[in-house]
């Protein structure tokens, strides 16, 4: 179980990346243009959108799930039938 009271030495390596980072973008020697956000957005905005379509392989993991459930679900009922006919002929 994760323990939080540890230090998280990836955070503390983050939190000084991002202070290095705000001291560089505030000093001259870093110049953003003025239409940087709107350059990187437009391209982002420019490209596809990511749809999943379900694969064959997608719809044959499905269906194994779904049949492994119900045999499984024929196993109990045989596994508590069993149990009981043990039960009752005692």
């Amino acid at each position: 179980m994760w323990n939080k009271s540890l230090p998280n030495h990836q955070d503390d390596q983050d939190n000084e990346d991002d202070l290095a980072l705000d001291r560089l973008l505030q000093s001259d020697l870093l110049q953003v243009p003025d239409n940087f956000s709107q350059r990187v957005m437009s391209a982002v905005y420019q490209q596809p959108a990511l749809t999943k379509r379900a694969t064959l392989w997608d719809k044959v993991q499905w269906l194994t799930v779904v049949g492994t459930g119900l045999l499984g679900t024929v196993q109990l009922a045989g596994f508590i039938f069993g149990i009981w006919a043990a039960g009752s002929a005692a």
